[in-house]
């Protein structure tokens, strides 16, 4: 659908001009770009749009594959206006394809969902407190030997036998001199 160059178009008719155009823009975007592009009010009662103007506003919603841009960079998906594999899911909305769903189905969901995400916190919970355990028992273990062999140079030195001190001399730990 083309507007005539030397005509204007009202800005309260651009969703509908768009939507004959199977786009689907929020209310939002339109103002956005309308304020982006033509610096003029969207809040004016009055306000006529030139096709230039439309243009521009439509490129600015719409990204031309000709820029190298990204639409999954450009336009960002929202509860109010969902984009699903970068298209519109408001093309689906009063569409015959889209099925009505119980809301019990939707619940059920939500649910397993929650209830997959608690699971998850709990197995990732006892996997921490397993390491702990694993970290605390090592040294135990750790310090048990160290006792261990302060014991036994202990009972060495009571002995009398030659041990190497940290230089690696021997030294007569027992005797005097």
């Amino acid at each position: 659908m083309r507007i005539h160059p030397e005509t204007q178009m009202s800005a309260k008719d651009l969703p509908s001009y768009l939507k004959e155009c199977d786009h689907h823009p929020s209310q939002r975007e339109i103002n956005n770009a309308l304020l982006g592009a033509t610096k003029k009010d969207f809040n004016k009662p009055n306000l006529m749009l030139k096709e230039r103007e439309v243009s521009e506003i439509v490129f600015m919603i719409y990204v031309p594959r000709g820029t190298g841009l990204e639409a999954k960079n450009v336009r960002k998906s929202t509860w109010l206006n969902p984009l699903v594999d970068g298209e519109e899911a408001r093309k689906m909305m009063g569409n015959d394809e889209v099925k009505n769903v119980e809301l019990s189905k939707s619940l059920q969901l939500v649910f397993n969902s929650m209830q997959e995400r608690k699971e998850q916190e709990i197995y990732k919970e006892r996997i921490r407190k397993r390491e702990e355990e694993k970290k605390r028992l090592e040294l135990e273990e750790q310090e048990k030997e160290r006792k261990e062999q302060e014991k036994k140079l202990i009972a060495g030195v009571g002995n009398g036998e030659k041990k190497e001190d940290e230089s690696g001399e021997k030294v007569n730990s027992g005797e005097k001199e």
